[in-house]
């Protein structure tokens, strides 16, 4: 059969990003109390196609990931992005993790929304999305962040609840504006950050209040 992604194109097209999404895959992370634990993410993976290729093996991805099977973590996706690189012929490769992650808390089982992203050209950042609720206030308070050095999820969830948890206003945009400060003045003073963004979104009757303090990190997909 005739290799069509490797025939070459005149079109003189860059295409950014072509891939997989969406892909259930176990996945093992890093836990501070017991060393490690498994859970399934739904993985995306993306590389560029230089402008001279006709396409890609959308097959290679799967096969890279069951190269990790069982050992994906956040010490191994440098691993997995050479390799997609260097299977797949790109300049440029992306992957993005979401995981649920619980811990307890306050002596209740609480689950958090996780995001794990990795590019070749950008490095790391981890997503974490916390539910808030106080008295007539409900909503959710959003990081991202980037390293200078490891620090647990389980103390970086630590250390914006605990901030939030000092906030008084009873108003929703007050209260936005106030959990989001003291949250960000609590990962100021975090040395494992490189840089970070706290978004705090409170709902209200009909609409959602917002408010974000920090640099203005965007996902890359």
């Amino acid at each position: 059969m005739k290799d069509i992604q490797s025939l070459p194109d005149n079109r003189g097209i860059n295409i950014s990003k072509v891939g997989i999404k969406d892909i259930s895959y176990p996945v093992m992370l890093r836990d501070k109390e017991h060393g490690s634990r498994h859970t399934v993410a739904s993985v995306n993976m993306f590389v560029n196609l230089p402008r001279q290729f006709k396409g890609t093996h959308m097959s290679r991805f799967i096969e890279l990931l069951n190269l990790h099977h069982g050992r994906i973590d956040i010490n191994s996706l440098d691993e997995v992005l050479d390799g997609m690189k260097k299977r797949l012929t790109a300049e440029t490769a992306y992957i993005d993790l979401s995981f649920p992650f619980f811990i307890s808390r306050t002596g209740k089982i609480r689950s958090y929304d996780c995001r794990l992203q990795s590019s070749s050209k950008d490095g790391l950042q981890l997503g974490i999305t916390l539910p808030f609720c106080r008295r007539n206030l409900q909503g959710k308070i959003k990081i991202l962040v980037i390293f200078n050095h490891f620090i647990w999820i389980e103390d970086l969830i630590a250390l914006v609840e605990d901030a939030a948890a000092g906030s008084s206003l009873d108003d929703a945009l007050s209260a936005a504006d106030e959990i989001s400060g003291l949250a960000a003045e609590s990962l100021e003073r975090e040395d494992a950050l490189k840089t970070f963004q706290v978004i705090t979104e409170i709902n209200q009757a009909g609409h959602t209040v917002m408010a974000a303090v920090g640099n203005n990190l965007q996902a890359w997909i």
